[in-house]
């Protein structure tokens, strides 16, 4: 997820009239996936919707959400929060071919929160499992369609937030079980980090190895600002070049803040090579702002005077009024564009994409999905600090069950 959030960050993509990523785009991201399908980047990017992670603007682009709300912390916690967005918030059933997933995965993870690492599930057994669970108002709802490829289907998120292991025979899900993050998420509180750990570490040849399973996620999607993903897994391989620094460049960061960056947080020393071509590539790098009155400013009075040689700047300039700035006219869309082409990094004031303003209840709602929901208290016991307390209706058996006496 954190691979597409980077991308949008990095790069203009608009959705296509069905509102669907461009495939140049889904092709770029997908190829530095671990397991790079379209089906993978499908749940990714549903995911990612869903949870907030990205937004879509004015001409239908692309722009990152509130990543650091999201992102800040280890794997476990942030899995957490992914889950309770994909779970949903309410008890209702619906009988449709298409809509029972969420219903499953709730039930599957009632299950799993009674094995652990050691147990490995059938599909088949969970099948019959949910199943078995299907109740309402004491009335079996054999007409939900739980079946081994719905219950794949389910199984898809958890195994993508690395809560469970599968086991396939070919390209088929068999069985799966809970890992140390996943026992940790359903069954335990997953619980911030303590002391130092192994985060990643920079290579002369530019290459960055980051260890992603102990990382804060908020620090790795820094690191993939400025950086371009050649493999990701729980080892991932990240790489510096021209192109990466001026495209962090463009989403606002600057020579101190990608220097600071990775003295702070690399495991070990950065090599001098690759601080000293960073400095290089920052240095060619020209930061201007075009305001609203067309006022074209540089930061330094030699920047200025470079650009003043170059014809293709030249032709937009009405006259210099002071040692940085100088009245521009035209274009300013096909200015940037002209600009862009000899690494002149340029702001256009007042046209930064902004997420629509949210909906009444969404502060509650991200509470919710930030902290968790700690508002039900009439649950019996086997049921408390499971996250799919709000959308599970196994607790209706349960307490029916309690007030009969015979609880589980």
């Amino acid at each position: 997820m954190l691979l597409l959030v980077s991308y949008v960050a990095k790069n203009e993509v608009r959705m296509t009239n069905s509102w669907e990523f461009p495939k140049r785009e889904m092709d770029h991201i997908v190829s530095a996936m671990s397991k790079p399908t379209a089906e993978r980047f499908e749940l990714v990017q549903k995911m990612a919707r869903k949870s907030g992670a990205y937004g879509i603007v004015e001409e239908d682009r692309v722009v990152p959400g509130k990543v650091e709300s999201l992102f800040s912390g280890g794997q476990d916690v942030v899995s957490r929060r992914l889950l309770l967005s994909a779970l949903g918030r309410t008890r209702a059933i619906w009988a449709t071919p298409d809509q029972p997933t969420e219903y499953t995965m709730n039930l599957a993870i009632c299950r799993l929160r009674e094995s652990d690492q050691e147990e490995w599930i059938p599909v088949e057994e969970m099948k019959d499992w949910i199943r078995s669970e299907l109740f309402i108002d004491a009335q079996p709802l054999k007409w939900v369609q739980v079946d081994v490829d719905r219950v794949r289907l389910a199984l898809e998120t958890p195994i993508l937030l690395g809560l469970v292991e599968g086991a396939y025979r070919g390209k088929k899900l068999m069985a799966v079980r809970l890992t140390q993050i996943g026992e940790r998420v359903l069954i335990e509180s997953p619980e911030e980090k303590s002391g130092a750990s192994e985060t990643f570490f920079v290579l002369p040849n530019f290459e960055l190895t980051a260890f992603t399973s102990e990382m804060d996620y908020y620090k790795l999607y820094r690191l993939m600002l400025f950086s371009e993903p050649i493999k990701t897994d729980v080892v991932s391989t990240f790489k510096i070049t021209d192109k990466s620094i001026f495209q962090a460049t463009e989403v606002g960061l600057r020579e101190s803040d990608i220097l600071e960056f990775l003295k702070e947080e690399s495991s070990k020393p950065v090599p001098r090579n690759v601080e000293r071509s960073i400095k290089d590539w920052t240095s060619q790098t020209t930061f201007a702002t075009v305001s609203e009155i067309h006022l074209f400013e540089t930061e330094t009075e030699r920047e200025l005077e470079d650009l003043l040689l170059l014809n293709d700047f030249k032709k937009y300039v009405v006259r210099q009024v002071g040692p940085t700035a100088v009245i521009v006219e035209g274009d300013m869309e096909e200015l940037d564009d002209t600009l862009a082409k000899h690494k002149c990094n340029v702001r256009l004031f007042g046209k930064e994409a902004a997420l629509e303003p949210p909906s009444p209840g969404t502060t509650i709602a991200e509470q919710v999905l930030l902290f968790g929901d700690h508002s039900v208290t009439d649950v019996p016991d086997d049921c408390l600090g499971c996250p799919a307390i709000q959308s599970c209706n196994r607790i209706v058996r349960r307490k029916a069950l309690v007030k009969k006496g015979g609880a589980r």
